[in-house]
């Protein structure tokens, strides 16, 4: 499988750790001495809907199936799978960089924000998950806010003189506008 999806994706193929969890199923389909390999597919930055992640699910398993059938996997060295990287932290889901936030009655900065959302492929249910200078930080899909203003909402309900607020683990409740006001509003977050 590696050797069929490594000209695609290179760098980006890893492997859990073998600590037994008995709440996941493979770890218990293995216990059971069924032979067990699990696939898990994170996403590709722009693969919204996961169009190429499923061709790419497709190669990989028509390649294994194909080693089944044929014997190819006998002998294979194991090295090819041992020397695969540990897999990391998920990545969030949307990137939204250069921004400039606008929180009344503070100095505006300059800042990235990351989101996750709880429907990702319609991107709804948006999170914080950080705030600040993330260059560099990974993310699904990444949204150029340059020239922009981040301006955060009140939570409905809070009434008019509600001081909007804006920081991690709260769900995403802002505007990119074209004025620090909020006025022209260029996208809304989910």
């Amino acid at each position: 499988m590696r050797a069929a999806l490594e000209p695609y994706i290179a760098g980006h193929i890893a492997k859990w750790d073998d600590t037994f969890n008995p709440r996941a199923f493979g770890d218990l389909t293995a216990a059971a001495g069924v032979s067990t390999i699990l696939v898990e597919s994170g996403g590709i930055e722009g693969d919204l809907q996961k169009q190429r992640l499923r061709k790419l699910n497709f190669l990989g398993l028509v390649a294994a199936l194909d080693a089944i059938a044929t014997g190819a996997h006998r002998g294979l060295p194991h090295a090819a799978y041992d020397e695969l990287p540990e897999n990391g932290s998920d990545w969030p889901d949307l990137m939204i960089s250069g921004a400039t936030l606008a929180l009344p009655g503070q100095p505006q900065a300059g800042v990235d924000v990351l989101l996750r959302f709880d429907d990702p492929l319609l991107e709804r249910g948006g999170r914080i998950a950080d705030v600040g200078d993330l260059d560099g930080m990974p993310a699904r899909r990444t949204m150029d806010a340059s020239g922009l203003y981040l301006v955060p909402l009140a939570a409905p309900g809070d009434g008019d003189d509600a001081r909007p607020v804006f920081n991690r683990n709260l769900p995403a409740r802002f505007v990119l506008s074209r004025d620090p006001e909020g006025r022209d509003v260029v996208w809304t977050a989910p």
